[in-house]
């Protein structure tokens, strides 16, 4: 799973969905417990 950090900026749909196209399980997240 990878886990790619909200920060408030930028577009990260666009980067969970070319992540699941190519067919890497992600997740976008704000909370650091599920980083570790």
């Amino acid at each position: 799973m990878i886990a790619i950090l909200d920060y408030r900026a930028g577009n990260l749909t666009s980067v969970k969905r070319a992540l699941d196209y190519l067919g890497y399980p992600s997740r976008i997240t704000s909370d650091p417990k599920e980083v570790i």
